[in-house]
C-alpha cells in the first residue's frame, strides 16, 4: 500500500488565485443591488438553503435583486416574488421548494419541471423545454436504494445497458448502441460539472454516491459532446449538497442481513457566518462480499467537505475530498447449460467465487526476490482532490463561471481471472496436455498425477473430484494506475430577452506516473468449486513417490501473455460556443460547437522472459524500454437542437450531434497486445485514432394531472470503433476497426393512479448491429449481427404503494437476449429479476428501510467469457452471473 504523494504546483495555484482575485475585485455594476433573472435568483436561493427547486418554465422573467440571505427562506421568497405572477410552496420534510403561477393548484398541477443545470447552455432551461434527453435522479430516489455501486444507478435511467456484477467498482455501462464490456467509454462521469477523469480510464473507482450527493443528472447524446470531454454518448453529473441557513444532520446505517455488510453514512450542513455555509459528509463500509471468498473484500470510505460563500456580487466555493477504499472484483465463474445457465456443481451461480483463502497470499519473483501479494488488496483506490468554484454576474447581461479541480488518483489492482473456455477441462484431458506429456517423457516409468500444492500427498478419485472431475486455471492479473490531474472549466454567458450566448474553455492536464496496463503474473492450476484449492502436476513412481514436479505451489509458470508498464502525459484544450435562441414563446433553438486540441506523450516498457532460478519456471519482468510516442489530435464536435412546446405540458424535440472520443494514453501499450517482446516495434503502433459518433434523436415529453411520459426515437453510429478480441492465453490480441449502428426507442413514464398507488417505468428497445468490418477479414461475415453483450429490449416497471407512514416499491426488470460472441452463436438468455423495497417512517426524523435484491433468486448472465474467441460453442464455459438474493436493512436519521 503506497502513500499518496500530491505534487503541489504552487506557481500555478498562485496564478489562478491572482486571476480569481482580479475578477473578484473588478467593478460590479449594481454592487449590492446586482440584478438577476428571476430563475437565476431562485436557483441561488435554493442552493444556499439546500432545497430542491422545482418550477414550471418562467415566462417574461423580470430582473430581480437578491434578498438578504440571512432572512428566513420564506421571507426571502416573499420579497423576491412579491411583484411577480409567481408564488411558492415549501415542503421542509422533503427539502423541496416549488414555484408556480399564482392561482394555480400546486397539489394537482403536474406541468412544472425541474430546472436542469447539466448539459445546456441556457441556465433557464427546464427538462420540458430542453432539446436533449435528460434523466434526473433526486436525493429521495437515491436514498431509497442501498448504495452499492455507481453502475447500479444507471438502471434507474433509460438508454443504458448495465453490467454491475463485477462488484462495487470496475463495472461496465454501455450507452445507446455500444457493446458491453467497455467500462464507461463514451460516458463522462462528472462531479459538480467537472469530469472525474479526463479520458474515462476507470472513472467509477474514483466516484462514490453517499449522503453528500444531492442529485444525479444524466444527459444522453446531443449536447454531452459539447460541455464535457470524452462523453459523446452521455454526461452524468453527480451534484453535491450545499449548506443552507438551517443546520442539518443526517446519519444512515446499513446492514446486510444475510451476508457480511456494514456501512455508516454521515452528513451535516448549516451556516458558518451570514455569508458562509458548509456541508460535510461521507461513509465508511466493510463487507465480506456478495460472493464471499472467506476474507474481507471491501473496506474503506470517503469524506467530502464543502464551504460556500454567497453574496449578491459573487459565489465562491471550496471543496475537499479524500477517498481511500478497497473493493473486491468478481471475474466470471464456471457455468454450464447455455440455454438455462447454472453453475457447475457445486458452484452456486449467485454466490460462488473462484477466490479463496487458499489463493489469498501468493508469491511472485521480482527484482528483489519473491514478493507476496494479498487478494484482500484487490482494488485499492486513493483520491485526494481540491475543487474551487467561482461565479460572478458582471452586469445584468454578463455572467462568468469557473470550476477548477486538482486531484491525485491512484489505484492498485490485483486479482485472479480466467482465460478461454478451453481452460475448463477434465483431469484426464489436463494430464494429456502437450506440456505435461513432454514433461512425463523424461520419466518413462512414472505416471502423471496431481498433488495438493506444496505437498507430496496425491489426490485420489480425480475423476469425481468435487463431483465434477474438472480442473481449470487462475491467472493472476495486476495493474497500477497513478496520475496527477488538473481540469478547469471556464464559461461566460451573455444574456438577453430572447437569446443566450455561452463561450467556454475546458483545459485538462494529466501526468500519469503509471498507466494501468495488464500485467499477467502466471498460471495456477485449481479445481472447480467455490473457494478452490491449488494443485501441482507431478510424476509419481510405482510407490506413489514424487519423482519430479512440473509446477510449484500450483504455478505452472510466472509468465503471462504480456507484462508491460508505461507512463505519459496529456494536455487538452477545448473551446466551445453555444447559442440558445427563443424563436417564439413555444419554440427554442440551440446550436453549439466544440474544438479540442489534444497532445499525448507516452512511453512503454515491455517484457523480457527469463527462467526463475529457484523454481526453474518461466518468468517475465518489465525492465526493458520499448518505445515512446507523441501524437497530436484536433477534432470538432457539433450539436443542434429544436424544442417545440406545442401545449403547456407537451413538447417535441429534435437533436442532431456529431461528437468524438479522443484516443487515450492507455491505447499505446494495449496495441502491443499479447505476444513476444518487440525488438523492432512497428511504426504504426500509436495511440490509435479518435472515434466519431453521430447521433440523431426525436422525442416527445408530456404530462397530465396524474401522469408524465418521455419517449424518444434515436439512432447512433460509432465509427471507427476499435474492437479487440482475446483469442486465448498464448495468442495475440486480434484488433480490428469497425462501425456499429443502432436504432432504438427509449421510454420513461410515471402514472399516479390515486393517492396510494403509482407506477413508474423505464425501458429501451434497440436494434444494434456490427457494420463495416473490412472484407479483408474473415469476420466480415458477421456484419449485420447483433452487437455483443447488449440486449435488444430491456425494461423496468416499478409500482409503488403508499399508505400513511408505509411505502413499498417493487421493481420488475426484464433483460432481453444477448450474444457473448460476434458470431452470435453463444447466446446469453433473457432473464427477469424482482427487487422489493419497504420503507417505514417511524417519525419525521427516523426512517427504516428493508430491501430484498433479486428476491426470486433469478439466474441471469450479464456477460459471457470476455477472454474467449470470436465464436463460442462450449458446453462448459465462463460467464459472470448476477448476484443471488440478498437482504439489507437501513436506518436513516435526520435532525
Amino acid at each position: 500500500m503506497g502513500r499518496i504523494q500530491i505534487k503541489h504546483q504552487l506557481g500555478i495555484l498562485l496564478v489562478i488565485g491572482q486571476l480569481l482575485i482580479g475578477v473578484w475585485l473588478c467593478p460590479v455594476y449594481g454592487s449590492e443591488n446586482a440584478s438577476f433573472k428571476l430563475s437565476q435568483a431562485l436557483i441561488r436561493i435554493a442552493n444556499r438553503a439546500d432545497y430542491q427547486l422545482t418550477m414550471m418554465p418562467l415566462v417574461d422573467e423580470p430582473n430581480v435583486v437578491l434578498p438578504a440571505h440571512q432572512l428566513p427562506l420564506r421571507q426571502q421568497l416573499e420579497k423576491l416574488l412579491k411583484n411577480t405572477q409567481y408564488s411558492f410552496a415549501i415542503y421542509p420534510e422533503l427539502q423541496s421548494l416549488v414555484v408556480f403561477k399564482r392561482n394555480a393548484d400546486v397539489e394537482n398541477d403536474k406541468t412544472w419541471e425541474r430546472v436542469t443545470i447539466t448539459g445546456h447552455g441556457a441556465n433557464h432551461r427546464s427538462i420540458l423545454n430542453s432539446s436533449v434527453s435528460i434523466s434526473h435522479l433526486s436525493q429521495q430516489q437515491l436514498n431509497q436504494h442501498v448504495p452499492y455501486s455507481t453502475a447500479e444507478l444507471f438502471n434507474l435511467a433509460s438508454g443504458f445497458w448495465v453490467e454491475d456484477s463485477g462488484g462495487e467498482t470496475n463495472n461496465n455501462v454501455a450507452p445507446r448502441g455500444l457493446r458491453g464490456g467497455e467500462g464507461y467509454r463514451f460516458i463522462s462521469l462528472m462531479e459538480d460539472g467537472l469530469p472525474v477523469v479526463y479520458d474515462g480510464i476507470w472513472p467509477d473507482f474514483f466516484l462514490r454516491q453517499d449522503l453528500t450527493t444531492e442529485s444525479v443528472q444524466i444527459v444522453k447524446g446531443g449536447s454531452s459532446g459539447i460541455f464535457t470531454t470524452n462523453g459523446p454518448a452521455a454526461m452524468v453529473n453527480f451534484n453535491t449538497r450545499k449548506g443552507g441557513d438551517t443546520a442539518l444532520f443526517e446519519a444512515k446505517w446499513t446492514q446486510g442481513l444475510d451476508y457480511g455488510y456494514q456501512r455508516i453514512d454521515l452528513f451535516a450542513s448549516g451556516p458558518l457566518t451570514k455569508n458562509m455555509y458548509y456541508s460535510t459528509g461521507g461513509f465508511y463500509r466493510t463487507s465480506n462480499g456478495l460472493r464471499a471468498p472467506g476474507y474481507t473484500t471491501d473496506h474503506g470510505g470517503q469524506v467530502k467537505t464543502r464551504v460556500d460563500y454567497l453574496s449578491a456580487e459573487f459565489d465562491l466555493a471550496v471543496e475537499l475530498k479524500h477517498l481511500r477504499d478497497t473493493t473486491g472484483f468478481y471475474a466470471p465463474i464456471p457455468m454450464q447449460n447455455p440455454s438455462n445457465p447454472t453453475g457447475i456443481s457445486p458452484i452456486d451461480a449467485g454466490r460462488s467465487t473462484l477466490l479463496s483463502n487458499e489463493l489469498r497470499f501468493l508469491s511472485y519473483p521480482s527484482e528483489n526476490g519473491f514478493k507476496t501479494r494479498d487478494l484482500a488488496d484487490s482494488q485499492e483506490t486513493s483520491l485526494n482532490s481540491l475543487k474551487l468554484f467561482f461565479a460572478k454576474q458582471l452586469n445584468p447581461h454578463i455572467f462568468i463561471d469557473n470550476k477548477l479541480s486538482i486531484s491525485h488518483l491512484k489505484n492498485d489492482f490485483y486479482t485472479l481471472v480466467n482465460q478461454g473456455n478451453e481452460t475448463l477441462m477434465s483431469v484426464q484431458t489436463l494430464l494429456a496436455r502437450e506440456d505435461i506429456t513432454a514433461f512425463m517423457a523424461q520419466y518413462p516409468t512414472a505416471r502423471p498425477a496431481l498433488t495438493y500444492a506444496n505437498s507430496d500427498e496425491p489426490v485420489s478419485l480425480t475423476q469425481s473430484l468435487n463431483g465434477n472431475g474438472l480442473m481449470t486455471f487462475a491467472y493472476p492479473l495486476a495493474a497500477n494506475y497513478s496520475q496527477t490531474q488538473w481540469i478547469n472549466h471556464f464559461s461566460a454567458q451573455w444574456l438577453s430577452e430572447r437569446w443566450q450566448l455561452q463561450l467556454g474553455q475546458l483545459i485538462a492536464f494529466s501526468d500519469y506516473q503509471s498507466l494501468p496496463y495488464d500485467r499477467w503474473l502466471g498460471e495456477i492450476l485449481i479445481d472447480v468449486k467455490h473457494r478452490p484449492q491449488r494443485y501441482d502436476v507431478v510424476a509419481l513412481d510405482s510407490h506413489n513417490r514424487v519423482v519430479d514436479r512440473l509446477s510449484h505451489n500450483g504455478f505452472l509458470n510466472f509468465s503471462g501473455p504480456a507484462y508491460i508498464r508505461g507512463d505519459g502525459s496529456l494536455k487538452s484544450y477545448s473551446h466551445y460556443v453555444n447559442f440558445d435562441y427563443d424563436i417564439s414563446d413555444t419554440l427554442q433553438l440551440d446550436i453549439a460547437t466544440r474544438y479540442e486540441h489534444l497532445t499525448l506523450n507516452g512511453s512503454v516498457f515491455s517484457d523480457v522472459e527469463t527462467i526463475e532460478p529457484v523454481t526453474n519456471l518461466k518468468h517475465k519482468t518489465a525492465s526493458e524500454f520499448a518505445f515512446s510516442r507523441s501524437q497530436t489530435e484536433k477534432e470538432w464536435a457539433y450539436s443542434a437542437g429544436l424544442n417545440w412546446q406545442f401545449k403547456h405540458n407537451n413538447a417535441l424535440f429534435l437533436r442532431y450531434a456529431s461528437a468524438f472520443e479522443m484516443p487515450r494514453l492507455l491505447n499505446l501499450g494495449n496495441r502491443i497486445g499479447y505476444g513476444d517482446y518487440y525488438d523492432d516495434v512497428p511504426s504504426d503502433v500509436d495511440f490509435a485514432e479518435p472515434v466519431d459518433l453521430t447521433f440523431f434523436e426525436i422525442g416527445w415529453r408530456g404530462a397530465t394531472d396524474v401522469a408524465s411520459i418521455s419517449a424518444s426515437l434515436f439512432e447512433t453510429r460509432f465509427d471507427p470503433l476499435p474492437f479487440t478480441v482475446y483469442q486465448g492465453l498464448n495468442d495475440q490480441h486480434k484488433a480490428i476497426f469497425i462501425d456499429t449502428k443502432t436504432q432504438g426507442l427509449e421510454l420513461e413514464f410515471l402514472y399516479e393512479v390515486n393517492d396510494y398507488f403509482s407506477v413508474a417505468g423505464v425501458g429501451v428497445w434497440q436494434h444494434g448491429e456490427f457494420a463495416g468490418i473490412p472484407q479483408s477479414y474473415s469476420e466480415s461475415q458477421y456484419n449485420g449481427n447483433q452487437i455483443t453483450r447488449t440486449p435488444k429490449a430491456q425494461f423496468r416497471i416499478m409500482p409503488t404503494f403508499t399508505y400513511k407512514a408505509f411505502e413499498s416499491t417493487v421493481t420488475l426488470a426484464y433483460i432481453g437476449k444477448r450474444y457473448s460472441d460476434i458470431a452470435n452463436h453463444f447466446s446469453l438468455p433473457a432473464y427477469t429479476r424482482l427487487d422489493v423495497n419497504l420503507a417505514f417512517a417511524l417519525s419525521n426524523q427516523i426512517k427504516l428501510n428493508f430491501s430484498i435484491e433479486n428476491a426470486l433468486n433469478s439466474k441471469g448472465l450479464t456477460e459471457g467469457n470476455p477472454r474467449g474467441s470470436f465464436s463460442q460453442t462450449d458446453e462448459y464455459y465462463y460467464a459472470r452471473p448476477i448476484f443471488g438474493r440478498h437482504l439489507n436493512m437501513s436506518l436513516h436519521l435526520t435532525f
